[in-house]
């Protein structure tokens, strides 16, 4: 029996074959490595991919956030802080989110007005006596305040009255003397930065005069600078 002969196409698919198996072990190397060793494929391909930035949220990212673990319940939850962080937040504690400082937002979100009023403080002692006051919280105020004073004495009608203005154990920023016919009025003004709650009072002496329309008012400032003043002279 003669030989079967061998096609051309088949002699071609044979050729193919063997070229394919001398050249797999050259064009596989990477391959061949991981599969032989945990570390080598940890150290050499994976840790290097993990270690390159990337960009947050790409779906080309190989791992989902859900899939970690030991996430704090503060994150686990889901939910995200404001990123936008201003005066007046506080740490509440790790993993008890953010808390509002109430104090510390009025004091560096703009002016806050503390006002008070007194229509009849009635008759002056002939040594200094409140007149009326306020407390106010910690910050740093521009204080103004004013009162009438009216004569109760028509056979003397002439006043001679002196207030002041005190910011809490007879410390005095402003002081003030007024004479007239009847009626006159005190202005007063400073400034004060108080640590803790702070008072602010109007105090006044004088014979034979009563009180009147009496106002306080602390503007609470953000900052303040209170300097001496200088003359050209200077």
């Amino acid at each position: 029996m003669s030989p079967t002969p061998v096609r051309p196409a088949v002699r071609a698919f044979v050729a193919v074959l063997a070229l394919s198996l001398v050249l797999l072990p050259a064009v596989m190397p990477a391959q061949a490595d991981v599969t032989q060793d945990f570390n080598h494929l940890w150290n050499a391909h994976i840790k290097p991919l993990l270690a390159d930035k990337g960009t947050i949220n790409s779906g080309q990212n190989p791992v989902d956030w859900t899939k970690l673990k030991g996430v704090h319940s503060s994150l686990a939850d889901g939910t995200d802080y404001p990123q936008t962080l201003g005066l007046g937040l506080k740490k509440s504690g790790f993993g008890q989110g953010l808390g509002l400082d109430f104090e510390e937002i009025s004091q560096n979100t703009g002016p806050t007005v503390f006002a008070g009023f007194k229509d009849e403080t009635g008759e002056f002692c002939n040594d200094f006596c409140t007149e009326g006051y306020m407390n106010v919280p910690a910050g740093s105020y521009a204080i103004f305040a004013k009162i009438e004073l009216h004569g109760n004495n028509l056979m003397d009608p002439w006043l001679d009255v002196e207030c002041e203005l005190d910011v809490g154990a007879r410390v005095i920023i402003d002081h003030s003397t007024a004479h007239g016919d009847m009626a006159v009025t005190i202005p007063l003004m400073g400034v004060r930065t108080f640590d803790g709650q702070g008072y602010i009072g109007v105090n006044c002496r004088g014979h034979g005069s009563e009180g009147h329309n009496l106002k306080i008012i602390a503007i609470r400032l953000g900052s303040l600078t209170n300097q001496e003043l200088q003359t050209f002279d200077d």
